[in-house]
């Protein structure tokens, strides 16, 4: 038997390292081109690229919070001004098309239903995705 448990998790200490080593895990193609990047508006967790070359700005939450999609568009906002720079910083790393608009995900346990309302009016790629950690204990069978 196996006892399940939710567990949380830290932002910075434990779920950005988890995901930049294993990117695959939040979409197949995904490539980190850098972490904790400084922007104009605070440090971009992930900054990325997908299987089609198109950069993807990450933005982690270990909580539900209203400005998470605030937070997020600014740094997609940032991107998208400075995209032709990134692809010439990083083009060691990876080919980004600085052709292509930047793509948004904002990951998190949850969103609030504020943010869910809002994110679908907004005119960019954005993607919500949600994660659950588990814990798990194998329990011996009596």
């Amino acid at each position: 038997m196996i006892k399940v448990k939710a567990v949380s998790v830290r932002e910075k200490e434990e779920l950005e390292p988890l995901l930049v080593a294993n990117p695959q895990i939040i979409e197949e193609g995904l490539k980190v081109v850098d972490h904790q990047h400084p922007t104009d508006s605070g440090p971009l967790d992930i900054l990325a690229i997908d299987s089609e070359g198109t950069l993807v700005v990450v933005e982690l939450k270990n909580e539900a919070a209203e400005s998470h999609l605030d937070q997020g568009l600014r740094y997609y906002d940032w991107c998208r001004q400075n995209i032709s720079w990134i692809a010439n910083a990083y083009s060691a790393k990876a080919k980004i098309n600085s052709e292509a608009a930047p793509r948004l995900m904002l990951i998190a346990p949850a969103f609030t239903d504020t943010v869910r309302r809002i994110a679908k009016y907004i005119d960019a790629d954005l993607t919500l995705i949600e994660y659950h950690v588990l814990r798990t204990k194998k329990v011996n069978a009596v």
